[in-house]
Formats: C-alpha cells, sequence, structure tokens
C-alpha cells in the first residue's frame, strides 16, 4: 500500500527542515515523530512504516525507532535524531580516527595462535573467532547482543531479520540503543566463493536501515570484511577493509582503527551532535 498524503507531506516538510541547517541534521522525541505521522501509540508496523517512508527520502533516523529484540528500549520520551544523507549535502568532511591500540592487545598470543585455527561449524566461527575478536576491538559482553531480531519490510510483508552480533555502548546516553557495528558469521571458507562473499555483504546492507547502523563486519572464519554501509539513494557502499585470517596481526591495527568500540562511539557521538530541536 502507498503511503498517504499526509506521511509523504511530513517526509517532505522533515526533509527541507534537515537541508535548511548548517548541519544537516535536528532532534526530536519518538512521540513528536509518532504524532508528526498521525500516530498516538508505537507499533511494529507503523515504526515500519515511518523508518522506510523516511528512506526513500534519505532521511536516517539514529538510533532506530524499531524493536531491537524483543523489547522497546527506546521511551517515548527518548531523543532520536533526524539526518539527510551527506553525500546529498556534499559535506565530505572525513572521518577521523584517533583511537590508539592499548598495550596489551596481544599479550595473550591470540593473534598467532588464530592463524592456525580451523572453526568446522558457522557456530565455532562465532565462539572461537568473532566473540575474541570483539573483545580485542573493546566490546565487553555486555554490549553484544546475540542473535538479536529486528522487524523489516520485505517489500510489502512484514518479517524478521536476525543479527548474528549486533554491538552497542549503552553507557552513553546518547547514543541509548545505538547499534555501533553488526556482525555476520558465515561457515568457514565460505567467502572462496565470490556470490557467497557478495550474498553476505548485501545481508549485512539489509540491516542498515532497519537498525539505523552504518558499519558492518562480515567474516567466514578466513576472510574478514569491513564495509560502510548505504542507508539512502545517494550513498554507495564502501568497502573499508577486508583481510585474511593469517595476516589478521598484522593489519589489526586498521581494523581497529575504523570499528573499535571507542572508534564507532566517537563517529555516532559526532553524528548525533545536533542540538537543534524539531518541535
Amino acid at each position: 500500500m502507498p503511503p498517504s498524503e499526509k506521511a509523504v507531506r511530513v517526509s517532505e516538510s522533515l526533509k527541507s527542515e534537515l537541508l535548511a541547517t548548517q548541519t544537516g541534521s535536528k532532534k526530536l522525541k519518538v512521540k513528536t515523530l509518532l504524532k508528526k505521522f498521525g500516530f498516538s501509540r508505537r507499533t511494529e508496523k507503523n515504526s515500519t512504516e515511518i523508518v522506510e517512508l523516511l528512506g526513500t527520502y534519505d532521511v536516517l533516523t539514529n538510533p532506530s525507532i524499531m524493536k531491537l529484540g524483543n523489547v522497546w528500549e527506546l521511551s517515548y520520551e527518548d531523543w532520536i535524531y533526524l539526518s539527510v544523507a551527506a553525500d546529498e549535502l556534499k559535506t565530505g568532511s572525513p572521518r577521523t580516527v584517533p583511537e590508539v591500540l592499548p598495550d596489551s592487545w596481544n599479550n595473550d598470543g591470540w593473534f598467532d595462535a588464530v592463524k592456525t585455527k580451523n572453526f568446522r561449524t558457522e557456530k565455532e566461527v562465532e565462539t572461537k573467532f568473532i566473540i575474541p575478536l570483539l573483545s580485542k576491538l573493546g566490546y565487553c559482553e555486555d554490549d553484544r547482543y546475540d542473535a538479536m531480531p529486528v522487524s523489516a519490510m520485505n517489500g510489502s510483508k512484514q518479517t524478521t531479520l536476525e543479527i548474528d552480533f549486533a554491538l552497542f555502548n549503552n553507557e552513553v546516553e546518547c547514543l541509548k540503543n545505538q547499534v555501533l557495528l553488526t556482525v555476520e558469521a558465515k561457515r568457514e571458507d565460505r567467502f572462496r566463493k565470490p556470490a557467497e562473499l557478495a550474498k553476505a555483504k548485501n545481508q549485512a546492507k539489509s540491516y542498515a536501515l532497519w537498525t539505523g547502523c552504518s558499519y558492518s563486519l562480515i567474516t567466514d572464519g578466513t576472510t574478514l570484511v569491513v564495509s560502510e554501509l548505504a542507508r539512502s539513494h545517494v550513498e554507495n557502499d564502501r568497502q573499508l577493509f577486508s583481510c585474511e585470517k593469517e595476516n589478521l596481526k598484522e593489519r589489526f591495527p586498521d581494523l581497529f582503527c575504523l570499528v573499535s568500540k571507542d572508534s564507532l562511539t566517537a563517529y555516532y557521538i559526532r553524528k548525533v551532535g545536533s542540538v537543534e530541536e524539531i518541535r
């Protein structure tokens, strides 16, 4: 079903308001956004409709207003941040990454030992490779949501996606419910087939709109790929990092700078830095 005339007008108005600012972003409360679209209560269906419609106008929401998991983490009084896709604003400002590796990053010899490990199942890729790697990147157990379900649309059909790992930093108030990174695991050596690698990239891309997350890491336990994901029509996916497991020790400083907890925390804080309010 196509969106109503009112929903289209609201989306166009929000985009125009954002484009009129210097930063291309503003904040508003969850209840305010729902009210603008004519909803008095929040459901998975109307939240999905709002996110999808704003996405067609290249308006991004951070954090996502979707139910991430089985409960609504964001309350009606919580702030969300709307922004127009950066390419349309032509800002072109690069993301600076000042993070420095901790001195203890390989004290346990994990990077040396993992070079020769074999992972017999996808679950072993998750437990014996991804989880230790995420720890090296600064994410603790409480930052991880394993097998996180999120509502989405597949054409006109409501569906549920399951993300192997969604990473958060809920210690920072303005990033409450903001997914910093999604991680997808595949069976070992699956990416030797280019079609399987492309399929995994597309799977990660499908998470971007609904989670409000811009970064993904996919791995088959042999190859690691990090991408910056397009969440609008005016952006393109960018592969930022790729390496084989045997080279991970030498390449880890690059990976750390891109997707460590501290690095992505800094990135999203800058993203939601607007103080202007939409009423």
